[in-house]
């Protein structure tokens, strides 16, 4: 089994402990982050982090934090769309559908496609802002330039 850390851009201490994130991930826990807060749908904060953590490729699974069809619907294809913008479209796709599918039909994590990361050295210049600061009031959203 492997534990699955979900919608961790959300938690209220995650500026003073993001660290604590950055290791949970490497030592094997996965990260599931919120698709409504790629596109800011949770505020400018949980967005930050969203784009962050996907950057650095610390992020497996992509949901959509459904909880009924009124108050909160799922919104997997504008997450999608963000998140192909982001990190491409193989590895958007590995978020919200190869993985997703992988764990609800009991496939062992391992066997399962690794994290795509991109390098500096990829056409992505933009995300510099992400990488510097641990603050998001400082970055603004890589889509918003």
């Amino acid at each position: 089994y492997v534990p699955i850390l979900t919608h961790p851009e959300r938690l209220t201490w995650i500026e003073e402990r993001y660290a604590t994130i950055q290791h949970l991930a490497a030592h094997g826990v996965w990260m599931q982050i919120t698709s409504g807060a790629l596109r800011g749908a949770f505020g400018r904060r949980a967005r930050y982090w969203s784009e962050r953590m996907l950057a650095e490729g610390l992020v497996q699974v992509v949901a959509s934090d459904a909880h009924n069809m009124r108050a909160r619907r799922p919104d997997l294809a504008d997450g999608l769309k963000v998140a192909e913008a982001l990190v491409g479209a193989e590895e958007a796709h590995h978020l919200f559908v190869t993985r997703p599918q992988g764990i609800l039909s009991g496939v062992a994590p391992l066997d399962l496609p690794a994290i795509s990361r991109w390098s500096p050295d990829d056409d992505l210049q933009d995300h510099e802002d992400i990488r510097r600061t641990d603050r998001p009031d400082a970055a603004v959203g890589l889509l918003d330039r």
